[in-house]
């Protein structure tokens, strides 16, 4: 679960160095997400989270569900979601919600934005990857990421599309 987090995490780290001109609705924004690794060990930590999850009894995995669901999050099998709000002054800036320890150059090119970033945590990791938007409330891409799980490199990439929700609560 905490891989997951983590690699939740590096798609909404903020953008720091240029600011390009982001043509996205403000607002909630669901980020969704599949994960693939190169050894596959992620996935099988993935697969053991959701069989204990459904292994639960009835009313502990709602109130599980109800507290991922209540930091907007949510896992499935390869992949989960999770939402944010987006304000139209982050926007205006060129400005992603961040984690802390985090730090990403967006760059715009041919339609498309770049993303490098590098996060100070724990664990550690970067990567790189790109994303475009398909119209104001849309957006596809995909990142590779470096970084160590029980100790070991590890290397995956991340398919991402983000839908808009609606106004923020």
């Amino acid at each position: 679960m905490k891989a997951t987090a983590i690699l939740l995490s590096l798609f909404v780290s903020s953008a720091t160095l240029a600011a390009p001109t982001l043509e996205m609705e403000p607002g909630r924004w669901q980020h969704s997400f599949t994960l693939q690794s190169a050894d596959g060990e992620l996935e099988r930590a993935m697969a053991e989270m959701q069989k204990q999850l459904a292994a639960m009894p009835a009313q502990q995995r709602q109130m599980m569900e109800a507290m991922m669901q209540s930091q907007g999050m949510a896992i499935g099998q390869n992949g989960g979601s999770i939402e944010v709000c987006l304000s139209a002054d982050d926007i205006a800036k060129g400005q992603l919600p961040q984690q802390d320890g985090c730090q990403q150059q967006l760059t715009e090119q041919n339609g498309s934005f770049k993303i490098s970033f590098q996060c100070n945590t724990k664990p550690p990791s970067k990567g790189e990857g790109e994303f475009r938007l398909l119209n104001r409330k849309a957006y596809e891409g995909q990142l590779r990421v470096n970084t160590t799980h029980n100790g070991k490199p590890q290397q995956m990439t991340m398919q991402q599309q983000g839908k808009w929700l609606g106004p923020c609560s």
